[in-house]
């Protein structure tokens, strides 16, 4: 009996090798297709807008990135683009199973790495005749028309590892390379979009200054170092502002750059608050429950049954934050349609629902398959997942066949 259990271990890991390597194969094949069509513009994307403004003096660590890959000419240069931006979308992969194996130390390497590829595919549910929404009108991260959002979540997992191991040792001494790892990947990654650093920081913050009340002062050298670590990019976060919304600090500040190279300037072009009510706000929470729905049920049954629920609800905590800034504040002006307050709370959804699919397979890990509650447990999570993934596939091939991301419904 050792031996046949054996065997089927080894069975069921050569499986789920088989479908990692299936699921990546595939993945970078159509991100490669989507992402050379968006560069081209046979796509409806903002890619062609950022490798014209790359030469309009813009900030951010895409506009060097663009130059250099563009060096060899237009054609040799999408090419260039669209191979990077594979590249950084499977590494996000890597990045990602690294997060789940350092949440889930029950998983084993391969179910992390399925749990990251699955959360790549995996889109918002649909409710005929009201809400069919793919990407617009529905909360879906898994985008493939913006570039900044693109590179600057790629080390989200990164930052969370690192903070949160940084975190876990505030009581005692930290470790000079988890803090260095902090302060760098949450850097790089708001030099290509601040969104992530938007939730993150005030976050930070207040987990920081209820810390040094709590322990009466006991942690404050170490919460005065995390501090320290995030400091650069709250610096960058101001600089980026001020680049946008003041005229005295650059050429690209409150200015529009036109296809036709003219920089026309905004004067409206700001931040307000914004609120929502009535029907709106029911069509609000519709759309988010839909949307996380394997989330919602993983997070509410199984996170308590791990030992690392600590971090992940820190992980949720960051997530809330960013959900709270995108619907209570707005840009206004030419930047008012840019949604850029949903940036943060998108970026961290590959994350979210990798937890969630992790979740999920410890739920399955530990059920007695001969208990009614736990089969019907599994098979609820196991339906949610495959209705988030059927979305989510079809998604990747409509974008990839010509199709908007401003998407609204099959009737179209």
């Amino acid at each position: 009996m050792r031996g046949t259990d054996r065997l089927d271990e080894a069975g069921k890991k050569k499986i789920l090798v088989f479908a990692c390597f299936t699921i990546a194969i595939f993945l970078c094949w159509k991100w490669q297709l989507v992402f050379l069509d968006g560069c081209r513009g046979k796509l409806y994307t903002d890619i062609p807008d950022h490798i014209m403004w790359a030469g309009q003096g813009d900030y951010g660590l895409w506009v060097p990135m663009i130059r250099v890959l563009f060096r060899w000419g237009r054609p040799i240069g999408q090419v260039l683009l669209a191979t990077c931006m594979t590249v950084n979308n499977l590494l996000s992969l890597f990045l990602l199973a690294i997060l789940l194996r350092y949440l889930f130390p029950k998983l084993d390497r391969w179910s992390c790495f399925l749990a990251a590829e699955l959360s790549a595919l995996v889109g918002p549910w649909l409710i005929p005749g009201y809400q069919m929404g793919l990407y617009l009108d529905a909360y879906n991260g898994n985008c493939y028309h913006n570039l900044t959002l693109l590179f600057g979540r790629t080390l989200i997992p990164a930052s969370l590892v690192f903070f949160l191991r940084c975190w876990e040792n505030r009581g005692e001494r930290l470790k000079l390379w988890d803090w260095l790892g902090l302060a760098a990947s949450l850097l790089i990654n708001t030099g290509f979009k601040p969104s992530f650093a938007f939730a993150f920081l005030p976050a930070v913050a207040v987990m920081l200054v209820w810390d040094v009340i709590r322990s009466r002062g006991k942690n404050f050298k170490n919460d005065f170092l995390i501090g320290c670590a995030v400091l650069p990019t709250g610096i960058m976060c101001i600089w980026q502002y001020l680049m946008l919304f003041t005229d005295d600090l650059g050429v690209t500040s409150a200015l529009i750059p036109t296809e036709t190279g003219e920089l026309v300037k905004d004067e409206e072009a700001g931040i307000a608050l914004h609120f929502v009510w009535g029907a709106d706000l029911v069509f609000l929470l519709v759309m988010y429950l839909r949307s996380l729905l394997l989330p919602l049920y993983t997070l509410a049954l199984q996170t308590k049954k791990e030992e690392s629920r600590s971090r992940i609800r820190i992980i949720i905590a960051i997530e809330a934050v960013a959900l709270l800034e995108a619907n209570l504040l707005v840009e206004t002006g030419f930047r008012a349609s840019h949604g850029n307050f949903d940036w943060g709370s998108l970026a961290m959804y590959p994350t979210v629902f990798a937890v969630a699919i992790g979740l999920l397979l410890r739920m399955l890990q530990d059920a007695d398959w001969e208990k009614r509650e736990d089969r019907a447990r599994c098979i609820i999570g196991l339906t949610l997942l495959a209705g988030h993934l059927a979305v989510g596939i079809f998604h990747i091939f409509y974008f990839g066949a010509g199709g908007s991301y401003c998407f609204f419904g099959f009737g179209i």
